[in-house]
């Protein structure tokens, strides 16, 4: 199993070699393939700015894409559950409908297979002599639940006078970094059971947006309430002192 995952790291990385070397020909016959496998390494959500991400609104409409991307998933399931029964109770399929559905399974395991390593891997830019190369490398799987705040943290504190004191910073929270994202990797497993709540508990920094807005309004409506008490009281002072 190991060497399959492996075979299929190797197999995505020199792909995605021939994409850059290859990039942008229009007399490659595989253009149109290799604009799919670059297409996997772009950002493609609908808010680009990252700041436009982390503000209530962003993170809103990240939730509500999410919900309704996981409930759409569930019901199209349910619906091509449905109907193979229905048409297995009604015919038999032909050998042409069996070979063009082998052909669409292929081409989804494919595509779902690209997305994985494409999601599981990453690349650095290495000067080397006069020329920068791209060096392509597997991602281990608690990599990837490392908290944005903590690479920000760390962005925002390490020394950046020399590249030597910047890797210097990175090796002396190496043992931090893996600590966290192990355990963030734990409370993913054991989220995920559940798809929805796993889209809830994904959205931490939303719910602390909101208790906080939240916080702020209940506040101004207290100050305003205890205004229109003072007022009310002066009022009927001023009532009482005329009769």
């Amino acid at each position: 199993m190991e060497c399959i995952i492996e075979s299929g790291f190797l197999t995505f990385f020199l792909l995605g070699i021939y994409a850059d070397v290859n990039s942008g020909d229009p007399e490659d016959e595989n253009e149109e393939e290799l604009k799919e496998l670059r297409e996997l390494h772009k950002d493609g959500t609908l808010f680009g700015s990252a700041l436009l991400k982390k503000s209530v609104v962003g993170q809103l409409w990240s939730l509500f894409l999410a919900l309704l991307s996981a409930l759409y998933e569930i019901t199209w399931s349910v619906f091509l559950k449905l109907m193979r029964g229905f048409k297995r109770s009604r015919k038999k399929e032909t050998e042409t409908e069996r070979k063009k559905r082998a052909e669409e399974q292929i081409a989804a395991l494919r595509l779902q297979a690209m997305k994985f390593y494409a999601s599981h891997s990453s690349h650095v830019e290495v000067l080397w002599g006069n020329t920068i190369e791209k060096v392509y490398f597997p991602l281990p799987p608690y990599c990837l639940h490392l908290p944005l705040d903590f690479k920000e943290s760390f962005e925002l504190n390490v020394n950046r006078e020399t590249t030597k004191k910047k890797l210097r910073g990175l090796l002396s929270i190496l043992d931090q970094v893996i600590l966290v994202s192990h355990h963030e990797e734990r409370l993913h497993k054991y989220f995920s059971k559940s798809r929805f709540v796993m889209i809830l508990v994904s959205y931490v920094d939303l719910w602390k947006n909101i208790s906080i807005i939240t916080t702020i309004l209940l506040n101004i409506m207290i100050l305003l309430s205890y205004g229109l008490s003072n007022q009310e009281a002066l009022s009927l002072s001023l009532i009482h002192i005329s009769e």
